[in-house]
């Protein structure tokens, strides 16, 4: 008798164990889910020159919030907009013909002289050669992107 009481605990201190490390592999899966499910909830567009790296300016947008960049074609001898989609720290194009899995760490534009390229974020329109100068290449980039504004 004294044997099978001797051997319980073990088997109770066993079992604890087991139930303690479930435990703990059920909280880190969990956890992971969240850190993959987390989307961030803001990003910061830099608008920098191409050459020289030197930032002009920087812009927070939401996650999922599209921003556009309007520019004269010389080609169609018309106005365009490109427009685009951030999520985390990529941009993907956000026409409705582009295919949806194309995306961007950077997106690269030259400043004219005569016309103008209009970087349009959150409802606000932003001269890139009044920001930038003429004939200036810059490009645009996630910089930084958060859970949280920063």
């Amino acid at each position: 008798m004294t044997k099978k009481n001797e051997k319980f605990p073990i088997k109770l201190n066993v079992i604890t164990a087991i139930i303690g490390l479930l435990g703990a592999i059920f909280l880190i899966i969990i956890s992971k889910e969240n850190m993959r499910s987390k989307v961030y909830e803001y990003a910061t567009i830099e608008i920098s020159d191409s050459v020289t790296g030197n930032i002009y300016g920087q812009r927070l947008i939401k996650n999922n919030d599209h921003f556009s960049v309007e520019y004269f074609n010389s080609e169609n001898n018309s106005l365009a907009e490109d427009f685009f989609k951030v999520v985390g720290k990529e941009i993907y194009s956000a026409a409705a013909h582009a295919a949806q899995d194309r995306s961007y760490t950077e997106l690269n534009y030259m400043t004219q002289t005569d016309t103008d390229h209009i970087l349009i974020i959150n409802k606000e329109r932003i001269s890139l050669r009044d920001l930038c100068g003429r004939n200036t290449h810059i490009t645009l980039y996630i910089s930084k992107a958060a859970r949280s504004e920063q």
